[in-house]
């Protein structure tokens, strides 16, 4: 497989939607957006790295999730229960 080009990755990140949450890494789609070519550099040597060698950061495998409630939903009711 060809490696991954900098034109993928600069298109994959204008595709991110603007005011979404930002992950553990603290990183915005904004950032990735406005951050020009050195971002778009870093993120396709990563990627090809991460490729290349078929190994997956640990921090890529850790994630947070939160479960929010809706105003007229119990928890019982979302787990399946009433």
């Amino acid at each position: 497989m060809d490696p991954v080009s900098e034109e993928e990755i600069s298109k994959a990140s204008q595709r991110l939607k603007n005011g979404k949450a930002v992950g553990a890494d603290g990183v915005s789609a904004e950032l990735l957006k406005n951050d020009g070519q050195v971002v778009v550099q870093k993120l396709t040597n990563l990627c090809n790295e991460v490729w290349y060698k078929r190994t997956v950061p640990q921090d890529w495998k850790t994630a947070l999730l939160f479960l929010y409630l809706k105003k007229a939903t119990s928890l019982t009711a979302t787990i399946g229960g009433e």
